[in-house]
């Protein structure tokens, strides 16, 4: 895997094919997706979109064919479907500014949302925890207090939200580097649907809102290797990860038409376009002199170790246009795809550029 892997990135996606197609069928089967995975990569990075597609498709099976324990994407969309029925009911929202120190980085996952980490963590007075399941924890204390998620959020008593914040805050400072800074960045993009939890244990808090093309952001998905929960189960189909999309953005607009929220929405096509228009907008956001730092976030990145993201090996690069609109050379499966995210589209602005 690992030579096939520096084929591909060498430029030579016919002999990480070959290296990766010549273990397949001496590989266990409780791993054997990551062979395929591998070995579609290298189709992709030689353009043969269409057997690129049908190995993708065969890697997911095969991993979620092999998953122990058993993951369960209808466990994820019930969960959300609560979520945007409590935000349409009237969500609650904590009262005073506790939180204003914190800013979460939000967003469907292959978004952009780790370049804008490390433009972020660039400038001196920002510090960013990279995915850690902070959010995810707040919501297993509520649930082993008896509470149900989200049901019980407007039940919640002032000592039960008081608590969650002192948890949040002594898990949070684990991971931090201990260098005062104006924000301490939380990116982690699937707590976008979990912002009212967020807001009521931390009503001073920001958001920015990483946006991309949605098609090409469901295609990424259903490239990725990611590590099995629920949620990224989801990503197996095309057309589960594109239900998980429309139904997370549901959750989220639904708490944004419901209360005022201090967010930023920043397209990934925008910061690939002109970074330093986009890095002074957030900024801006954020009441904080702009750094010119943040445009070599890249040499920051290499500096900065082990980056728990799949997007690892691509930040530490400088901005590149290759990954823009990829979606459209896998036009025979992206099509239906299209035509079902067409609201999304529409709504954040990419229908006049597909035109």
């Amino acid at each position: 895997l690992v030579r096939a892997a520096v084929a591909r990135r060498r430029g030579d996606p016919d002999a990480a094919f070959s290296l990766s197609a010549s273990w397949l069928d001496r590989t266990p089967a409780a791993v054997r997706h990551l062979v395929l995975f591998e070995q579609a990569r290298a189709l992709e990075a030689g353009r043969r979109t269409e057997e690129a597609a049908r190995t993708f498709a065969d890697a997911n099976a095969q991993q979620i064919a092999t998953a122990r324990p058993r993951r369960d994407p209808g466990r994820a969309l019930t969960q959300l479907v609560a979520v945007s029925d409590l935000h349409r009911a009237g969500p609650p929202v904590g009262t005073g500014s506790d939180g204003d120190d914190l800013l979460f980085v939000i967003g469907f996952p292959r978004s952009g949302t780790t370049l804008l980490d490390q433009v972020l963590d660039a400038h001196p007075e920002i510090e960013v925890i990279e995915e850690r399941p902070l959010v995810a924890a707040m919501i297993a204390d509520l649930v082993t207090a008896g509470r149900r998620y989200p049901q019980d959020l407007p039940a919640l008593s002032t000592t039960e939200i008081e608590d969650l914040r002192q948890h949040y805050r002594s898990r949070l400072a684990r991971h931090t580097r201990g260098n005062p800074v104006r924000y301490t960045v939380d990116k982690m993009p699937l707590n976008m649907v979990h912002v009212a939890l967020i807001r009521q244990v931390f009503p001073g808090a920001r958001f920015i809102l990483a946006l991309r093309h949605p098609c090409d952001v469901v295609l990424s998905c259903f490239m990725q290797t990611f590590a099995l929960n629920d949620w990224m189960a989801a990503f197996a189909t095309l057309d589960g990860a594109a239900e998980l999309y429309s139904a997370a953005f549901d959750a989220w607009e639904s708490y944004a038409a419901a209360v005022p929220t201090p967010a930023l929405t920043v397209r990934y096509e925008d910061v690939v376009a002109d970074l330093d228009r986009e890095a002074r907008r957030i900024t801006d956001f954020l009441d904080l002199p702009f750094d010119p730092a943040m445009l070599a976030f890249h040499e920051h990145a290499r500096g900065r170790g082990v980056l728990a993201t799949p997007s690892a090996s691509q930040v530490t690069q400088p901005i590149y246009r290759t990954a823009l609109a990829r979606w459209r050379r896998y036009d025979s499966v992206m099509a239906p795809i299209a035509e079902r995210l067409s609201a999304e589209i529409d709504r954040y602005g990419y229908a006049e550029e597909q035109e």
